[in-house]
């Protein structure tokens, strides 16, 4: 039982008292690792900063790490390096948001794309009410909490022990776990998308829910499949050009008669165009 009025004897950490001089989250911190660590440093400095990469001016979120690379260490990932952010003070300018901001006039990942739709910025709805549950079911539609929009049931991914779709849509799902591989940013891999409208860049084949397009990386640079530096990137193409044609072709330039469509992707791929990487040669 807590004892009344006493609180945690971490240095700097204010919560009431559980345990052993312990508030609860720093009692689990000792009995699981023996190790204490401050828990959410910007209640205690809100000009901590991440420490995850020495460029990086993100406010901390916890464990001594901003969001974006607290969710990258979560998930194993190699930590990326974030462009500075647009805001000096760190949050969103759109209304009534406390998230990171991280694209275009100061604003947040989600807060963008709405301006990107060309919509009027509105409060962020990040989470849906058990109580429209039913009626959104109904419909056939579920709200994206991260592109912020009601889209078809079939654009989300359901999960296995809820029965109910995930709060993320299937494109933005996507587009994080392309930038998180190739540490670029949400916003940059949503660009190549809308650059190429969506569509292969050495075919016909669209993106669609059930069959996405595939993150090309030049493998000369970076040669783990499906991973890179983020500077080798070329374009989005669909899995028969990705996995078969491109690869063979590469394997056989020099050897048969150039093909046009390929030599033009390989010397000029869309991410160069689209200003995403720099302009060396890729003859």
């Amino acid at each position: 039982m807590k004892a009344s009025g006493k609180l945690c004897e971490f240095e700097g950490c204010g919560r009431a008292h559980q345990a052993k001089g312990l508030c609860s989250a720093h009692y689990q911190q000792f009995v699981k690792s023996g190790n204490l660590t401050p828990l959410y440093e910007w209640l205690i400095s809100p000009d901590a900063r991440c420490g995850a990469t020495p460029s990086c001016d993100r406010p901390v979120y916890t464990s001594s790490l901003c969001r974006t690379h607290y969710e990258q260490r979560k998930r194993g990932v190699p930590f990326a390096i974030l462009k500075p952010l647009v805001n000096p003070e760190g949050t969103c300018a759109g209304p009534e948001c406390k998230k990171e901001a991280e694209g275009e006039g100061r604003l947040c990942r989600s807060h963008t794309l709405i301006k990107r739709r060309g919509e009027a910025l509105f409060p962020l709805i990040l989470k849906t009410r058990s109580a429209d549950l039913p009626d959104l079911i109904a419909r056939g539609v579920y709200w994206c909490t991260s592109c912020q929009q009601e889209l078809p049931l079939s654009a989300f991914v359901i999960d296995g022990q809820r029965k109910l779709p995930r709060s993320r849509c299937r494109l933005c799902l996507g587009i994080e776990t392309r930038a998180e591989k190739h540490r670029r940013s949400f916003l940059e891999i949503l660009t190549l998308f809308e650059y190429q409208n969506y569509t292969c860049a050495t075919c016909v084949n669209r993106h669609t829910d059930d069959n996405g397009l595939h993150l090309d990386h030049d493998h000369r640079c970076c040669p783990k499949k499906g991973e890179s530096c983020g500077k080798c990137i070329r374009g989005l193409l669909c899995w028969t050009c990705n996995a078969g044609a491109l690869p063979w072709y590469e394997r056989m330039r020099g050897i048969i008669e150039p093909v046009g469509l390929m030599e033009s992707y390989l010397n000029h791929p869309p991410a160069l165009l689209a200003g995403l990487i720099s302009g060396k040669s890729f003859a």
